[in-house]
């Protein structure tokens, strides 16, 4: 059996190089920010349907 994917991602029109891509305009070091977004996006992926 597969897991569950989010309608998001499903919906998702973009490439994941697109999604993946660095933000320039950050105050951060480079991929931080990125990286944290796709961490809470995983986790939040993650805890769908688990009551």
């Amino acid at each position: 059996m597969r897991p569950h994917l989010s309608k998001e991602y499903m919906e998702s029109s973009k490439p994941a190089a697109e999604l993946v891509k660095l933000n320039p305009k950050s105050e951060y070091a480079p991929g931080l920010e990125d990286t944290l977004i796709l961490t809470m996006k995983g986790i939040a992926a993650g805890m769908q349907n688990t009551g």
